[in-house]
């Protein structure tokens, strides 16, 4: 049987390595609601977002325009929300980037990098991060993969 790693893993390590490369204003969160609007919300896996003005301790939603970066671990039952529904919200309430994780042949994740683009309001690759993810958006941060997973 084909083994798929742990999405809850795979969340959980990337939070941990976005959160202490972290610079201010940013703040990194796991599944922390994000304000679609006034009746929508959406739950990214992990969210950058700049708390300049706002009550982390107090607050329920992240609105979108606080947002720098959405991050989906796409896993068997989020493969169509994930590669499709959630980057069109995202893209529409002008979230600047947008990582989708998934799975690479050799098990190990694999980041699409995305950047939204101004003009057209849709997120354009940017990125196709194997082995270790390098990026300055929305801060400098680098991960290796690889220690992402545990297989």
């Amino acid at each position: 049987m084909e083994r798929i790693p742990d999405s809850e893993e795979t969340v959980r390590h990337l939070y941990s390595a976005l959160r202490p490369a972290r610079v201010s204003p940013y703040a990194a969160n796991v599944e922390r609601c994000v304000l679609l609007d006034k009746d929508n919300t959406t739950k990214p896996d992990v969210v950058v977002f700049d708390k300049t003005g706002l009550d982390v301790f107090e607050l329920e939603c992240v609105p979108p325009e606080a947002v720098a970066l959405a991050v989906e671990v796409v896993s068997h039952g989020t493969r169509a929300a994930d590669r499709f529904r959630k980057p069109g919200q995202y893209a529409e309430k002008g979230i600047p980037c947008y990582w989708r994780v998934e799975r690479g042949l050799d098990d190990l994740p694999v980041v699409h990098e995305f950047h939204r683009d101004e003009e057209k309001g849709v997120y354009l690759p940017v990125a196709r991060h194997e082995g270790v993810l390098r990026t300055s958006v929305p801060y400098p941060v680098e991960i290796d993969l690889a220690q992402v997973v545990e297989l």
